[in-house]
C-alpha cells in the first residue's frame, strides 16, 4: 500500500505541476504572438517540456496505482495459497487510510506487527498488512493463524474474510 499510496501523491503533484504549466504556456503564446524569436523559442520549448513531462507522470501514475494494488492483493493471495503455515502474535495494529479530495479518509486495510512462531521452535517478527474485514478479527496480544515465505519472511494472515449477511451480525 504503500508504494500505491507513493504513486497516488506522485500523480497529484504532477497534476498540479501541469495545472499551473499551463498558465505561463498561455501568457506566452499569448505575449510573444504568432512570430517568437530565438530566447522567446528557448522559453515555448521550456514550458512544454515541463507541461509535457508533468502530464506523462500525472496519467502514468495514475494507471501504476491500481495496478500496484492489484499486484499486491494477488501476492497475499499466493502466499495464503502456498506459504508455510505458523501461527503469530499481534504486537501492535493500526489502520491504514488514505485522504480523499474532499478531506474524509478512506480506510484501506491494517498494518499489524507481528511475532510469527514457526513450527521448528524459531520465531521473528513481521509486519503485514490486510483488508479492513480481516483487521476488525484482530486483538493485541491474541494468536492467529498465518502463512510465510521461509524465503523472504513475508507474512499474510490465515483468517477467513468475515462476511456479514445481516445487519444483526453488528
Amino acid at each position: 500500500m504503500k508504494l500505491a499510496k507513493f504513486f497516488h501523491r506522485l500523480g497529484l503533484i504532477a497534476l498540479w505541476v501541469f495545472l499551473v504549466s499551463l498558465i505561463p504556456l498561455i501568457i506566452l503564446a499569448t505575449v510573444f504572438g504568432s512570430h517568437p524569436s530565438g530566447l522567446q523559442w528557448l522559453a515555448i520549448f521550456a514550458v512544454l517540456f515541463v507541461t509535457g513531462i508533468s502530464f506523462i507522470t500525472t496519467f502514468g501514475s495514475f494507471i501504476a496505482e491500481p495496478l500496484v494494488l492489484l499486484a499486491g492483493r494477488a501476492g497475499r493471495a499466493n502466499l495464503r495459497r502456498n506459504g508455510q503455515a505458523a501461527t503469530a502474535t499481534v504486537l501492535d495494529f493500526k489502520g491504514v487510510s488514505e485522504e480523499n479530495y474532499s478531506g474524509w479518509k478512506n480506510i484501506l486495510g491494517v498494518r499489524a506487527k507481528l511475532k510469527v512462531y514457526l513450527p521448528d521452535g524459531g520465531s521473528f517478527e513481521a509486519v503485514t498488512e490486510d483488508s479492513f474485514d480481516v483487521g476488525l478479527q484482530l486483538r493485541q496480544g491474541e494468536k492467529f493463524p498465518v502463512k510465510y515465505d521461509p524465503r523472504t519472511k513475508e507474512v499474510v494472515l490465515d483468517m477467513p474474510k468475515k462476511v456479514v449477511k445481516d445487519a444483526k451480525d453488528f
